[in-house]
């Protein structure tokens, strides 16, 4: 009885000229289950964002001529070192300096983490070059208030920074550490004493702590600090 009504109803909508849908097909099987479609939507890409900037892709500054540039103020500012060491800001900015900002609590791993790892990258580079003698790079934290020595050390160590008296990782008086961050304009935004946004950056300055270049990026080009760093030297 079941097929004789399906064939009567075949039968209409054949003498009729209405078209079926997929659902009234004869047994009953949908779109889904036969695989078929009336039309082909465009597909979708996977990704329509633009694509990432390529790791190391460099934006800089322009090169500030020696006779511009202007010193910074106020580096009489105390720190402690990675080894805990007291030390003045101003009496290791006596060479070339290149100067990142990071702290330890940073939870993206593109920032802080990858920006001492490239740090490490750097510092091989200039002794493969001959010249880490000649220059000094400096990591100072954002959050002196939390970054004691003990943490600083472990965080660079266990990114490969080797510390040496070329290469310190700081923890300034936290009462004045946000002069240095202003005078630097280091991208990074506080609440209530603690980074709540922030970004990479990187800063040459020659060696009477002048500002030269800064490198604002995903990360720096290693080459291109490090033909600035001999671009400077050769001015001494």
């Amino acid at each position: 009885m079941k097929l004789l009504l399906v064939l009567m109803l075949a039968a209409a909508h054949q003498f009729l000229g209405v078209p079926r849908s997929s659902s009234e097909s004869l047994g009953g099987a949908t779109t889904a289950q036969t695989g078929e479609h009336d039309h082909c939507a465009p597909a979708t890409p996977r990704n329509s964002e633009e694509p990432e900037e390529p790791r190391g892709t460099n934006h800089t500054t322009p090169w500030t001529p020696a006779a511009e540039r202007k010193p910074l103020q106020n580096l009489d500012i105390p720190f402690k070192d990675q080894d805990g060491r007291d030390g003045v800001l101003g009496k290791v900015i006596d060479k070339p300096v290149l100067v990142t900002f990071f702290y330890t609590r940073c939870q993206n791993s593109k920032k802080c983490s990858m920006a001492v790892t490239r740090l490490t990258g750097l510092q091989r580079q200039l002794a493969k070059a001959g010249i880490d003698d000649r220059v000094r790079l400096l990591a100072i934290s954002y959050e002196p208030q939390f970054d004691t020595p003990e943490r600083l050390h472990r965080y660079a160590t266990d990114r490969g920074l080797q510390p040496t008296p070329n290469a310190l990782l700081l923890q300034l008086d936290a009462a004045r550490n946000q002069n240095l961050v202003d005078q630097l304009n280091a991208p990074a935004n506080y609440n209530a004493g603690w980074i709540n946004t922030h970004g990479v950056e990187l800063t040459l300055l020659d060696a009477h702590g002048r500002p030269v270049r800064k490198y604002h990026t995903v990360l720096w080009n290693n080459e291109q600090v490090i033909a600035d760093v001999q671009r400077v030297l050769a001015e001494q």
